[in-house]
Parts: C-alpha cells; structure tokens; sequence
C-alpha cells in the first residue's frame, strides 16, 4: 500500500512509510541497523521543503452544524451523496498535534498509530497562560493556540482516488476510534473496511443539533486491487495512553442514541484550524 502522507514534507514514494532521514549520509555501502537508504533529491526535499502540508490530496469533512459531508479539493468543495463508499485504511491514521499564531503553522507534531505513536494530552504541550493566547476572530474570547486533528485515510470506491477524512472534534474521533479498534479485532486475511457516510445528532447545551459522523459498515474489500494489507501489529506495552484531550460534558449525550437527520449525510469534523 502507498504511504499518502507527506511527514512534514518527506516522503519516498517507493516506501510504504516515511522515511525519517539522518542528518549525515553515507556515500556508498549499506545502511546499518537503524539507517535508512535514502536519495540525494529526498534530503534537497528534506532540508528546503516548507513543511506545512501533511495531506497531499482530498480532504472529507462533514460541517458539525448541517451533517452535510464534503469532499474539500482546494478552495473548491463537493457535496458527497448518500450512495459513496470508502474503503478505509486504519494502518495509515496519523495523529496530530499543530501550534498557530498569527494565522501562521509554528509547530506540527505527528503520530503515527501504527507505529504504537500516540498524541499527548494536551496540558503536556505547554502555552497554558490564556492570557497569551490571541483572540479570536470575534473578538469575543482567547483561542487555544494548539489543535488536534485525526487524518483516517480513505479510497472512494466509485473513482479509485485516496482522500483522508480529516476529525477535529471529540465526537468525530471517537467514531475513527471505535472503526479502528473493530478493524484490528477483526481478521479478515488483508482485507479493510468499507464504510457508507452516515451521521447522528445529539442537542448543545445551547439548544442547536450538533451532527456527528458514523461509519456505517458495509463490507470489507483489498486497499490496492487483490493485494492483502499488512496484519495489525501487536506489541507488549505497560500502560494504555490517557485521552489527547478531556471530553466536554456534552458529549456524554452522545450515549443516547440519537435518529439520523432525514435526507441528510452527517458529520465528520469540526472546525477546520487551517
């Protein structure tokens, strides 16, 4: 399977991971333990790339306040109907952790699941004096300047192409956790889930519909055309990784089950914060 991630801009498209390049890099013979094989192009992309795309490709959203999903490709947005289908690639989520300020990226920290790479809760990134933090763009409170964003990589089914579901909000990565933990219970023999876009809906605190994304499960088929995907790793760990991030007390209403909106494909994300 084609790694569709660019890890801060590096990314060797003969891997099926990225390639975390060394700072020196011998000439000739081969790589020891821990080195990588590399190109001389590959660091010239390494050392003069900006760094500020993760994503090379779609992005599937679905707006919290309309459940409407849509396929984002540049400032161009399309409405997905109710008929779309996914395949789903579990083994590529990446997690993630970016600073702003100013309107401008500062930091991107990037954890890549499959790896047993996990994002920290957020009291563990610093910048915790609100009073320093910019306000937002209503003028109304101070805004966090860190976000949290899961990147689900995705293949429509009707077109062939890769995209990635992009989820800011809890309600939205808590749907990509529980997909994940029944992919990696489930043994298939290489084969992914494939999910229909469908959506619940909880009330706010402030009496409106929030839209919370559901994969519904319909199948199970190869990513690549008859070609298995890699088992899920297993390995020893002393501790499961507390949460990235509190639950608010809304999202305890989503225990409730909550009827679809009618005619509507629902929610996957939240605020965008680029």
């Amino acid at each position: 399977m084609n790694n569709v991630f660019d890890d801060d801009a590096i990314f060797d498209s003969d891997r099926t991971t990225p390639v975390a390049l060394p700072a020196t890099v011998k000439a000739n013979g081969p790589a020891a333990p821990g080195e990588h094989m590399v190109n001389p192009f590959a660091v010239f992309r390494q050392r003069n790339a900006s760094g500020a795309v993760l994503f090379r490709g779609d992005l599937i959203k679905c707006v919290h306040s309309s459940g409407q999903w849509l396929r984002e490709h540049g400032e161009s947005q399309t409405l997905i109907g109710p008929d779309e289908r996914f395949i789903v690639n579990p083994l590529e989520l990446v997690d993630t952790w970016t600073k702003f300020s100013d309107g401008k990226l500062i930091e991107r920290r990037v954890y890549r699941t499959v790896e047993f790479e996990f994002a920290p809760e957020r009291k563990a990134l610093g910048d915790h004096d609100e009073r320093h933090w910019e306000m937002e763009r209503n003028g109304r409170k101070r805004k966090d300047p860190w976000s949290r964003a899961v990147y689900l990589p995705l293949r429509a089914v009707s077109d062939g192409e890769v995209c990635a579901f992009k989820a800011t909000g809890m309600g939205a990565i808590g749907e990509i956790a529980e997909l994940c933990g029944m992919y990696a219970n489930a043994d298939r023999g290489g084969k992914l889930p494939v999910i229909a876009p469908d959506a619940r809906n909880f009330e706010s605190q402030h009496g409106s519909l929030i839209y919370v994304p559901v994969f519904r499960l319909i199948g199970w088929q190869f990513w690549d055309g008859d070609a298995p995907a890699p088992p899920v790793p297993w390995r020893p760990i002393s501790a499961v990784p507390p949460p990235a991030r509190a639950a608010t007390p809304a999202l305890a209403k989503l225990a409730a089950p909550a009827k679809p909106r009618h005619g509507q494909i629902d929610d996957l994300d939240d605020e965008v914060p680029f």
